[in-house]
């Protein structure tokens, strides 16, 4: 108790001392700890995520790292089915989380997002798979008429 009046004793002989000077603006700040410790200070809130490059058409892992100050989730967009991530939620700090794409057997470029959220924080990563190339496959080599009427039939199969 003696220390705080101490304190305050100083604190207003500081105040008088100034008061002829100059005005003290508004946004000062003086903390009073009466038990001697430092205050601790409040860590600002942080995500980080890397961004992983394009998957092939063969598929793959490949790994991004999330960092963050808090404890985070992920989730993955609609349609994404053929990525498997393997860890969808961590605690405070850097966490290395593995992304598995499916071979893409289809000529069309895939596209999916995951969005890493922690606290009030959100990033968004972009993820996309190269499209299959083209394939075009027949059952037969060849196929021989004669001048005589007739029919013959061939199977053709492309993705």
């Amino acid at each position: 108790m003696k220390q705080l009046l101490t304190m305050i004793c100083f604190l207003a002989a500081v105040m008088l001392s100034t008061s002829c000077q100059k005005e003290l603006p508004d946004d000062i700040k003086i903390d009073v700890n009466q038990g001697g410790k430092a205050p601790t200070p409040t860590p600002t809130p942080e995500l980080k995520v890397s961004e992983p490059g394009q998957f092939s058409a063969q598929g793959g892992q490949q790994t991004i790292t999330i960092t963050a100050t808090d404890a985070w989730t992920l989730s993955k967009s609609t349609g994404s089915d053929w990525l498997t991530v393997k860890t969808m939620s961590g605690s405070a700090g850097t966490t290395n989380v593995d992304l598995v794409a499916a071979e893409n057997t289809s000529t069309e470029l895939r596209k999916a997002t995951i969005t890493v959220s922690s606290g009030e924080l959100k990033k968004v990563v972009e993820l996309s798979q190269s499209a299959a190339n083209s394939k075009i496959s027949l059952n037969v080599d060849n196929l021989n008429f004669t001048s005589d009427s007739g029919s013959k039939s061939f199977s053709i199969k492309s993705n």
